[in-house]
């Protein structure tokens, strides 16, 4: 939205991002005099001037903000009349790209409710974003096509469950139309009474027991970077996040660790060194922040495991490349930070264990090795980066957490 009153919301989060006028010109190479000269740029101009680019990124933040702040603002007003009320989302927020305000860590800290479409990623994230004591949903289910059958009726509720929901939403109730779950004669279709006898047992102490039980965690976490939601729009020559982050949790599942989804901000904020965290995963974020990095650097150096797949650390919160990757000593690799050289190669392993050749993937082939060792390799391109550093070690994946690698793993 670029109208007046949200572009002057925009300088107000410019003064409190920032602070002086001479700290945006440094981070935007630019030469303002004001706050209130800083117009919104489209993307579109961002690729004509990449100069443009953290102008780009801090307003995409910006809107980030104003969304969730919606949701708080309903939130307070609604609670001065009804105190106890639940306020929330029922499935606005499934996408994850630049185009849908959606950060999901600001929109759970100002809500008491969410019920989004199933999605692998979101699923965990908004369970593990959420506040103590809110409403919880983790997909809609019911009448729809994908969900007419009595064996998917029978574990839709336990999955629901063991991942952090303590409701559950059906979609929906009017006889005889469309999407429902009962005939026009108000009898419920076979395939759902099924449903209704799980959730029954579910109802009868196992599931209140669940409820109030905290999900365990193998001491792996993984990153959700908003500012790089932003950063992989403006590498569209590499998989887009969603695809990424959809396709790293299945992975985790079926290999049967348990993980915690932690939010660029608790990163920054220490979760790391509070948390009982061996393993960090960092999946497609090129944007860290300086802070970010540090408390990185010092989790690995006193003996934890960061791994991550294809540019890391490339990019400040704003999206503005570094001279010098963040994290290229951790990894003991050297990036440019400008622009990928994006390939699309197999890649051979070389280290047992692994299948011999994965199909094929999209890599960045500017990249160099420092100190790190690569254990495979595509046509050259140095692909499974291992370095130790401090007490601990560093792994670069040099290629893409997309579907078709993941799915060749598992």
């Amino acid at each position: 939205c670029f109208s007046p009153t949200c572009v002057a919301k925009f300088h107000e989060f410019l003064r409190q991002e920032y602070g002086s006028i001479e700290a945006v010109n440094k981070e935007y190479t630019s030469q303002y005099r004001s706050f209130e000269e800083i117009q919104p740029v489209t993307l579109e101009e961002v690729k004509k001037n990449t100069n443009l680019i953290p102008l780009w990124v801090d307003y995409r933040r910006h809107m980030e903000s104003t969304w969730a702040g919606i949701y708080q603002f309903s939130t307070e007003t609604i609670k001065k009349v009804i105190p106890e009320a639940k306020t929330g989302d029922v499935a606005g927020h499934t996408f994850i790209n630049s185009y849908q305000a959606g950060d999901f860590y600001k929109l759970m800290q100002a809500t008491d409710f969410n019920s989004t479409y199933t999605r692998p990623f979101l699923d965990y994230a908004i369970a593990d974003f959420e506040k103590p004591g809110n409403l919880l949903g983790l997909g809609w289910y019911g009448g729809y096509p994908f969900c007419c059958s009595t064996p998917f009726n029978r574990y839709v509720s336990w999955r629901h469950l063991f991942r952090g929901a303590n409701s559950f939403w059906v979609y929906w109730g009017e006889p005889g139309e469309g999407g429902s779950i009962m005939a026009s004669d108000m009898s419920l279709f076979d395939y759902f009474k099924e449903n209704i006898k799980q959730v029954k047992e579910l109802k009868e102490g196992i599931g209140k027991l669940f409820i109030t039980a905290k999900r365990d965690n193998d001491g792996i976490g993984i990153l959700y970077s908003a500012s790089s939601v932003h950063c992989a729009t403006l590498t569209p020559e590499l998989p887009a996040m969603e695809k990424v982050l959809n396709s790293v949790v299945p992975l985790f599942e079926d290999s049967g660790y348990q993980f915690q989804v932690i939010a660029y901000q608790q990163l920054g904020e220490g979760i790391l060194r509070t948390g009982d965290f061996a393993l960090l995963f960092l999946p497609f974020c090129q944007s860290i922040s300086e802070k970010e990095g540090e408390e990185i650097k010092k989790f690995v150096e006193k003996g934890g495991v960061v791994i991550a797949d294809v540019r890391p650390g490339v990019a400040d919160q704003h999206g503005k490349a570094y001279q010098r990757g963040v994290l290229d000593d951790v990894f003991g690799v050297v990036q440019d930070t400008g622009k990928p050289e994006v390939k699309n190669l197999k890649i051979r392993m070389e280290e047992k264990g692994f299948p011999e050749q994965f199909p094929r993937t999209f890599l960045d082939g500017a990249i160099r090795l420092g100190t790190g060792q690569a254990k495979a390799h595509a046509e050259g391109i140095p692909a499974f980066i291992v370095n130790n550093y401090g007490k601990g070690k560093a792994i670069l994946l040099n290629f893409s957490a997309s579907t078709t690698i993941v799915s060749a793993c598992i």
